[in-house]
């Protein structure tokens, strides 16, 4: 069932499929959405406006995200190394 997290987003700046997708569950613009398994007795219905209060009482919260896949890189690119100056011409 998805369910909408708490937060907002402008208007102006959300696109147009997922404009029609917040009119049709009738919430606010959200800069994120994210889809929350919950169990089947649960009170919640869909475009309900979850916070972190729903986690409450549990031990663990198994979160899972996805890495930004760059392969093997050298530290320039993987810790942001900035590197040294151009030399200069005399």
């Amino acid at each position: 069932m998805p369910s909408k997290l708490d937060c907002t987003k402008k208007s102006k700046n959300t696109t147009n499929a997922l404009k029609k997708h917040f009119e049709k569950a009738s919430v606010e613009p959200c800069a994120t959405l994210k889809e929350v398994r919950l169990d089947a007795e649960s009170t919640y219905a869909s475009g309900d406006v979850i916070t972190a209060e729903v986690f409450v009482g549990t031990d663990k919260v198994d979160v899972i995200g996805i890495t930004k896949g760059k392969g093997f890189q050298g530290v320039m690119k993987r810790f942001g190394f900035a590197g040294q100056p151009a030399p200069t011409v005399t």
